[in-house]
């Protein structure tokens, strides 16, 4: 399990505090009891796509973020790569479908912490 370490005196991001401030005030006070987000590999991708991350991302930063590679047997025909995990008990993925590189499922603002400026946000 791979956990991202948010010291007390961090603050949310500014972009992501004026995009989502209700989310932003109750995830950061999640985090700050945690001391952590914690990441859980699970055997599934997502249920569809909620969002995405931009092309430039690279199947190792993925992996970095995440703790662990891709983890999902998903539909060999149309997507190469795919990671299915749970973060702070919300269900996620990250897959590329037909090349086009990355759709998430997931809530938008767990992603902007795993990966500040590299989200392209469809909904929350």
């Amino acid at each position: 399990m791979k956990s991202k370490r948010i010291m007390p005196n961090e603050s949310v991001p500014e972009e992501i505090r004026k995009q989502y401030p209700i989310y932003a005030d109750f995830l950061r006070n999640i985090l700050l009891q945690e001391k952590q987000m914690k990441i859980e590999p699970k055997d599934f991708p997502g249920k569809y796509r909620t969002g995405g991350l931009c092309s430039s991302v690279t199947p190792e930063e993925i992996a970095e973020a995440l703790g662990f590679e891709a983890n999902v047997d998903d539909d060999p025909d149309k997507v190469t790569q795919s990671w299915g995990f749970q973060c702070m008990g919300m269900d996620c993925g990250i897959w590329d479908y037909k090349g086009s590189r990355w759709s998430t499922y997931g809530p938008a603002i767990v992603f902007e912490f795993l990966f500040p400026g590299k989200v392209i946000c469809e909904s929350l």
